[in-house]
């Protein structure tokens, strides 16, 4: 029986999830993030974000998918080393988790230009569920928005927080 573990739960560690799991119906599957929900519409967030819709509609893979598919999900869990002649990876809580095959796939973070005060209070970029959070209670106490980019993902995002009531600059 192999072990199989995917540091990362978006689109690409959940489908190759997905895909072993059907090549290989007895090998053990562990999936490792650092994310607090499983895998989630990451296009999505600006819609939570002027609460349009709730956290858990976000959610695409619930808990019950990774339970049926027999696939272990460690949540909130930050790889922070590896021992590769070992074949095992290490947690900041020092848990350690050993693999036949490993698969890292953590994805991407968001680009922050080199502009004065990128690094002030009420600077944010949006990737991930935790960011939406933080983007949200900073705007309940802000009336004013800059977006820094044009992107169809910034935009959308301006349009959430017009939505509640900020005015946007882009």
């Amino acid at each position: 029986m192999k072990n199989y573990l995917i540091i990362g739960n978006g689109v690409a560690g959940s489908t190759a999830a997905e895909f072993i799991r059907k090549q290989d119906v007895k090998g053990k599957i562990t999936i490792v993030t650092e994310e607090a929900l499983p895998f989630y519409y990451r296009i999505r967030l600006n819609e939570y974000i002027s609460a349009d819709i709730s956290e858990q509609t976000l959610v695409a893979k619930k808990q019950q998918w990774y339970k049926d598919n027999d696939i272990d999900l460690k949540l909130r869990t930050r790889i922070v080393g590896a021992e590769p002649q070992q074949k095992v990876i290490v947690s900041e809580n020092n848990q350690k988790f050993y693999y036949d095959l490993l698969l890292i796939a953590t994805g991407s973070h968001s680009f922050v230009p080199p502009i004065k005060g990128y690094d002030l209070k009420g600077v944010f970029t949006l990737r991930t569920i935790k960011d939406a959070h933080e983007i949200s209670d900073h705007a309940k106490n802000s009336n004013n928005v800059v977006l820094v980019g044009g992107g169809l993902l910034g935009i959308e995002t301006g349009n959430a927080l017009k939505k509640l009531g900020k005015k946007v600059t882009v």
